[in-house]
């Protein structure tokens, strides 16, 4: 799994506010359930404004963060991704359960940068802040990795 945006302004990113196609239709509870997929699904907007509110208040992150993207791709899993322009970030993983409901989970983590010298990125640039994972320490079925940072203005 990989994840890059740019900090929103405290709303929804973009992305999820318009879709790309008009006629895109929120993934059913089905399908968010059922097996992985490569490709992300796309999450009703309340949904994801009702799990980025349970991981903002049940998660310690940076005031500084907003929700940057959110990937969903089967398997009841869903991650969404938090970022700062002044390099904090963060995670959270979030459930759907077989009613409905979206559950944040405990933990997650946050990055909480000691020093950070701001550099703009340059238009088609992306930069890796933070990276992470698991290969090799569990079974090949359960290796993951993620990675965010920041993504220049002509990177969709």
């Amino acid at each position: 799994m990989m994840a890059v945006g740019l900090a929103a302004c405290g709303v929804l990113p973009d992305a999820l506010q318009h879709p790309a196609d008009p006629l895109e239709i929120p993934a059913s509870v089905e399908e968010l359930r059922g097996p992985w997929r490569s490709t992300p699904l796309h999450v009703d907007p309340a949904a994801v404004r009702e799990m980025d509110a349970q991981c903002l208040a049940t998660h310690e992150m940076a005031p500084s963060v907003s929700l940057v993207a959110v990937d969903a791709r089967g398997e009841g899993g869903i991650t969404l991704v938090y970022a700062g322009d002044d390099g904090h970030q963060g995670t959270c993983g979030a459930t759907v359960q077989a009613d409905g409901q979206f559950v944040a989970a405990p933990g997650g983590y946050t990055v909480w940068p000691q020093e950070i010298e701001v550099v703009p990125v340059g238009e088609n640039e992306l930069r890796v802040v933070n990276q992470g994972g698991n290969p090799g320490s569990a079974a090949p079925e359960d290796w993951w990795a993620a990675m965010s940072g920041q993504a220049g203005p002509g990177i969709d």
